[in-house]
């Protein structure tokens, strides 16, 4: 008996850590789909909607890449209606150790100005540090205590006047947080990863004595097997008064993740003179399909998910819409193979149609 306690003890144990490794939190198949909706935020960290976008990522292949295995992230964004046509123009690459996720960081992406500032002439003396793999994410770090990224001091010329500058990349782990998305509800791993951009004053031979102007703090929420669900970056005021520039605001931004995109919204060239639901396409589908459906006049429209019992499992659209011609994106991802079926309410209209997802 005193054997079999053992044994379950060490098989808990094993499952304990395997579920807290930094690669549990990634998905663990290419091909995944995230969708978000992102919202700019203004100076008081108020949602801006008429400056709302969308943003794909795309779990595309994992490789070896400067020395480390290497999950690459495709990512495109832009408007609703034209998304899913856009080609993928960026990229992340991620890697896993241990309780440790490292992300390649470009070094040279820190000296892209904002264009509050892109009418002064910017010249800058790259660092030392090279690009490379850096430990970005740690799973099994204290809470809230900080952890240094990378540090460098540089120097950069502004219209004449030389401004020696540390910039510092940091990141903290805060108590884990369970939260409500689209896609789920999810116990998160919670992290703020903080730039942070100081005047150095040099007083030789003392050690150069940094004074902070500027620090973007970046809140992040990564849900087991999905990655990241939710992203906000808070609006923040730049003070460049030292060197004579004044000051500067700089939009903040804030990103969740949803279950599709509402992909037709705004392209309505041609108002339908009735409603109808198209059949979805691709069907059978995996992961993904589009649903188009067709109202003559505004007012509020439902479309919704029901497996073959008929319980919701997802809704695509609930609020009010102006007549016109739309289509959305669903991703089943988690969804199990089956038979579904797909609901629009418009008004007095009701219509439903079935589809089948084959993984």
């Amino acid at each position: 008996m005193k054997r079999i306690f053992t044994i379950l003890y060490i098989v808990t144990q094993f499952c304990f850590l395997k579920a807290q490794t930094a690669q549990s939190y990634f998905p663990s198949q290419t091909g995944r789909l995230w969708n978000f909706r992102a919202t700019h935020l203004d100076s008081l960290n108020n949602k801006i909607d008429s400056l709302t976008f969308y943003e794909i990522d795309s779990f595309a292949v994992t490789t070896n890449y400067a020395g480390r295995s290497a999950h690459i992230v495709l990512s495109k964004s832009g408007p609703a209606f034209s998304i899913n046509f856009q080609p993928y123009l960026d990229s992340s690459l991620f890697s896993f150790s241990g309780t440790e996720a490292y992300a390649y960081i470009q070094i040279s992406e820190f000296f892209d100005l904002p264009i509050e500032l892109r009418n002064f002439n910017f010249n800058s003396e790259l660092p030392s540090l090279d690009d490379g793999w850096f430990s970005v994410y740690r799973f099994a770090q204290n809470i809230n205590q900080a952890y240094t990224i990378f540090s460098f001091d540089t120097t950069v010329t502004i219209d004449s006047i030389e401004a020696p500058l540390r910039i510092e990349h940091e990141g903290k782990r805060l108590n884990d947080e369970s939260i409500t998305t689209e896609i789920g509800n999810f116990l998160c791993k919670k992290f703020i990863i903080t730039t942070t951009l100081s005047y150095l004053l040099i007083f030789p031979p003392i050690p150069p004595i940094p004074v902070e102007f500027v620090s973007v703090m970046d809140t992040v929420w990564i849900a087991p097997d999905n990655w990241i669900v939710k992203d906000i970056v808070p609006s923040t005021n730049v003070d460049l008064s030292f060197v004579g520039l004044g000051s500067y605001f700089l939009p903040g931004l804030e990103k969740e993740i949803r279950q599709s995109i509402p992909t037709g919204v705004g392209e309505n060239i041609f108002v339908p003179q009735e409603f109808s639901l198209e059949q979805n396409y691709p069907n059978p589908f995996n992961p993904t399909t589009n649903i188009g459906f067709h109202i003559s006049k505004s007012g509020f429209v439902s479309l919704k998910i029901y497996d073959i019992l008929g319980t919701e499992i997802a809704t695509i659209v609930d609020e009010n819409l102006p007549a016109g011609n739309y289509k959305y994106q669903w991703n089943a991802i988690e969804i199990a193979s089956g038979i579904y079926f797909y609901q629009l309410k418009a008004g007095e209209f009701i219509q439903t149609r079935k589809m089948i997802l084959a993984k």
